[in-house]
């Protein structure tokens, strides 16, 4: 039992030390590596329920910009 055990654990050693050796960065022909950065804000977004009809939607509303995100949609149960 403790055999099996030490085969399985130096066998996931050394897999995982051939695997780490032998992996190499790929870089693609005529791209360029230069970081671009970006920030994307995202607003604080609440949802708005209205009952139509006996059916349940709701709308998502942007609170900084007071505007609404989303159309009405159903909500499913």
């Amino acid at each position: 039992m403790k055999r099996t055990r030490l085969w399985k654990y130096v066998s996931f050693i050394i897999m995982t030390g051939i695997i780490s050796f032998t992996s190499a960065p790929v870089h693609a022909a005529g791209m360029s590596t230069e970081c671009v950065r970006s920030t994307v804000k995202a607003g604080r977004i609440v949802w708005r329920y209205m009952n139509i009809n006996g059916q349940l939607y709701r709308r998502g509303f942007n609170l900084d910009t007071g505007e609404w995100e989303t159309d009405w949609e159903l909500v499913s149960w």
